[in-house]
């Protein structure tokens, strides 16, 4: 006869092994670490030396070089000065470096081939050089794109750039601990967008509450669903938002109440579990990668 206490250890037991499986094959579908993404099959010395090339500290160093002029660089041509008297040498700058980056993009797919997506790195690099020639190619093809609001909106776009020198410094501890965070950031967006998903649901239900119940009460703050946005909005901050409920204690004491309840749900509830999802994905990020170190030294044994 089974024992309950013994049925029910190996039931957790099972379900934390599948918990933890889970979690693996999660964060190994599209690694942010590129020391957890598997190497590509060299099918030739030219794809070895390539793929060494491309891994090595000098040339992430040139790719650092270039990233931080082009940020600079973009960061002159949004302003309407530099752009008007230096743009024609900031353009060839910047097209200097879009070339130098799309050759690096090729060498990289050269060297990962299929693998090249594995990396969420990669992914990103690639994502930036479209952006790039996005900003070269469409005001030429198109007009809508050739609003120049649209334009400095795209170019501050690949800013988002400077990024990639987290990836090419990695090897300093205190670098290492910003890019763990940074992956531990990509990793939770799936479960965060969930919960704010349900933030914004519980915003709208209590901004039309406050407009059908305390719109004849105070119509200066709960007229219209704008307006009561901006007052929960204030209540969200923690911010004076005792001075409407102090206003309204004697004609609608029920409003310090509704306050308390979006405070608690809003405030502590979701804030909370934003909170457990990230330090959940860091603890098992870390783990991942300890166990990755671990692989490496048998390897290397």
């Amino acid at each position: 006869m089974l024992d309950p206490l013994s049925s029910s250890f190996s039931l957790n037991t099972g379900s934390s092994a599948a918990n933890s499986a889970r979690n693996s094959i999660f964060l190994s579908a599209v690694s942010l670490n590129e020391n957890e993404v598997e190497k590509p099959d060299m099918k030739s010395n030219y794809q070895q030396k390539i793929f060494e090339l491309t891994e090595s500290v000098g040339f992430g160093v040139i790719i650092f070089v270039f990233i931080f002029i082009n940020t600079i660089v973009i960061s002159f041509e949004v302003s309407e000065e530099s752009d008007r008297y230096y743009g024609y040498y900031l353009q060839s700058i910047d097209s200097i470096c879009v070339g130098i980056f799309i050759l690096e993009l090729f060498l990289r797919i050269f060297a990962w081939r299929t693998k090249f997506f594995n990396s969420w790195w990669h992914t990103f690099d690639l994502f930036l050089v479209i952006l790039s020639l996005t900003t070269i190619i469409l005001p030429h093809i198109s007009i809508t794109f050739q609003s120049p609001n649209v334009l400095a909106l795209i170019r501050m776009a690949r800013s988002l750039r400077i990024i990639r020198t987290v990836r090419t410094l990695g090897k300093f501890q205190f670098v290492k601990s910003i890019k763990m965070i940074i992956d531990t950031l990509m990793h939770s967006v799936q479960a965060m967008s969930v919960i704010l998903f349900v933030s914004v649901i519980v915003f709208y239900i209590y901004t039309v509450l406050g407009v059908l119940a305390f719109s004849k009460v105070d119509p200066y703050r709960f007229q219209s669903l704008s307006s009561s946005y901006v007052v929960f909005l204030q209540v969200l901050s923690l911010d004076l938002w005792s001075d409407t409920a102090i206003d309204n204690k004697q004609v609608a004491p029920g409003m310090l109440y509704m306050f308390y309840s979006f405070i608690i749900i809003q405030a502590f509830v979701l804030l909370n579990l934003l909170t457990a999802v990230i330090v959940d994905n860091l603890a098992a990020l870390r783990k991942n990668i300890g166990h990755h170190m671990k692989k490496s030294k048998k390897w290397v044994r």
